[in-house]
């Protein structure tokens, strides 16, 4: 008996670290896709700015009040006028 329950730890074992591998698999073939460093200016509107990271053409859509610099100014975080 005592065994049997040392093969089934170990079949489970084996099976936690497959999914460990197959987990580590899938983010390492990861890559980024948008990123922004909003270092832009605070005069410019982030509305049609395009991510320092991306596909070519690819701009923001944001409200009036938020800027290229990650600065929001209009009444209100969310504000999508």
């Amino acid at each position: 008996m005592f065994s049997h329950r040392s093969s089934i730890s170990r079949g489970c074992s084996l099976a936690t670290a497959a999914l460990a591998l197959v987990a580590l698999a899938g983010t390492a073939a990861a890559s980024v896709i948008y990123q922004d460093n909003f270092n832009g200016s605070s005069n410019t509107p982030l509305n049609g700015a395009a991510p320092t990271t991306g596909p070519a053409g690819v701009t923001w859509v944001a409200g009036s009040g938020w800027y290229d610099n990650g600065t929001e100014t209009s009444s209100g975080a969310g504000n999508s006028n």
